[in-house]
């Protein structure tokens, strides 16, 4: 990410070139706590099937 800076430190939209740089990497990051949420559910299901043994509940995407 490349910006103009002022001698004060701040950027065009007047905030912090640090702010910006923290918040541009927070935006990158990935939450891992929904995958686990979906693995932990799946598991729980992972038994449950109808009378032709097809799972009742599959991972769409």
């Amino acid at each position: 990410m490349l910006g103009v800076v002022s001698a004060d430190g701040t950027t065009a939209n007047g905030s912090s070139l640090i702010d910006e740089t923290v918040r541009e990497g927070a935006r990158r990051v990935p939450d891992p706590a929904p995958e686990a949420e979906v693995n932990t559910c799946m598991a729980e299901l992972d038994d449950e099937c109808d009378e032709k043994d097809h799972r009742l509940v599959v991972r769409n995407g």
